[in-house]
């Protein structure tokens, strides 16, 4: 599970569940099999790296400009995650094509205006960024979310990361 698996996606979209981890190497291989496949719209939803040390601004912002070249709607979930939306703008990415959310919830209100037939959507980011908690709420059948999902189990569904300098919770 949360390893570039293919679920079907809310409104005949298909989302690819990379919720695993990330790293920049994984991230950017991610977005690099997203390009190469058919789509008519190409979404991705990327949360924040972690254990990056005094790079992680620079690998973040590497992902942004590779992101601007694939996605025809980014949506950034996390705190290092602006880092990708600014360098996405900054590539040349439409202002209005690019969002940045801190929740779960934002993140699936951001997607869910793209979604349809012949859209995917690339979801991914480091485990504390718990973006299997957006796919669950792309996915066409989220009662399944428990068996096809990473870290479902009731220890992991209890942790919520809190981030001290924003007034909201991952």
């Amino acid at each position: 599970p949360g390893r570039l698996r293919p679920l079907p996606g809310l409104r005949g979209s298909l989302v690819l569940d990379d919720s695993y981890n990330a790293s920049p190497a994984a991230v950017l291989a991610g977005l690099d099999v997203l390009a190469a496949l058919p789509a008519r719209r190409r979404v991705v939803v990327l949360g924040s790296m972690a254990e990056l040390g005094d790079a992680e601004e620079g690998f973040h912002r590497q992902v942004g400009r590779r992101a601007a070249d694939v996605a025809d709607v980014l949506v950034t979930r996390g705190r290092e995650a602006e880092w990708i939306a600014d360098e996405a703008r900054a590539a040349g990415m439409p202002p209005a094509a690019v969002q940045v959310t801190y929740t779960a919830e934002d993140a699936v209100a951001a997607v869910s205006p793209s979604l349809g037939p012949g859209t995917i959507v690339l979801a991914k980011g480091s485990a504390v960024a718990r973006m299997e908690q957006v796919v669950a709420g792309l996915m066409a059948e989220p009662e399944a979310a428990g068996a096809l999902l990473v870290r479902q189990d009731a220890a992991w569904r209890q942790i919520v990361v809190h981030q001290p300098d924003r007034p909201t919770w991952l």
